[in-house]
């Protein structure tokens, strides 16, 4: 979970790991039933560079009105910064899913983070649900990431509506509230148009 770093809590993203993987390999099965997944595999190919050499692997399901995800990564990171839950190997897994009862969509999702050097443990637990409101939905997320080792958790809530304006363009304006151990809360909003190609 990242905060911007502008934010001045310390509570910046678990560990600070690769956002892009270059010179790796990816394997995606075919569909199965409604069952998909995917494998990445980077290679290391700098003797010392502990930047390479990352795993990484996730898998979706779609059946009917029911929705299953997950993840798994395990990254080198060549330059931990300062801070007490950073480490040189992180290991992250999720795991969620929803289910579409018409008239309410809700979800689930959990998991965890973790570095070596360290005994800190980043565990996530969010819960949200969706509801067809005229041409689009009313949407809300609560989520709560508790540091275990660390007496340290972050909580948030978020509302918003998104209005299809057709099949492949919608429009959202969001709502949220941040709250962090030993820091007041804070709240902020947003708008935004997606297009899907």
């Amino acid at each position: 979970m990242n905060v911007p770093l502008f934010n001045g809590t310390g509570w910046g993203a678990t560990t600070p790991a690769d956002t892009g993987w270059s010179n790796q390999i990816a394997y995606s099965t075919p569909d199965i039933g409604g069952f998909k997944a995917n494998l990445q595999y980077q290679f290391g190919e700098q003797t010392g560079d502990n930047s390479k050499k990352n795993v990484g692997a996730n898998f979706f399901y779609f059946g009917g009105p029911l929705t299953l995800t997950g993840f798994y990564e395990r990254a080198q990171i060549s330059n931990p910064g300062a801070g007490a839950y950073l480490g040189t190997t992180k290991k992250a897994w999720m795991l969620g899913g929803a289910y579409d009862f018409k008239m309410v969509k809700p979800y689930l999702s959990y998991g965890q983070s973790e570095a070596d050097d360290t005994d800190v443990k980043a565990k996530t637990l969010q819960v949200g649900a969706s509801v067809p409101l005229g041409a689009g939905a009313l949407v809300g997320s609560w989520a709560k990431t508790k540091l275990s080792g660390a007496d340290m958790n972050r909580k948030t809530l978020t509302v918003g509506y998104d209005y299809n304006l057709s099949k492949r363009t919608d429009v959202y304006a969001m709502v949220m509230n941040d709250k962090i151990t030993n820091y007041n809360s804070g709240t902020s909003f947003g708008v935004g148009i997606r297009h899907r190609f």
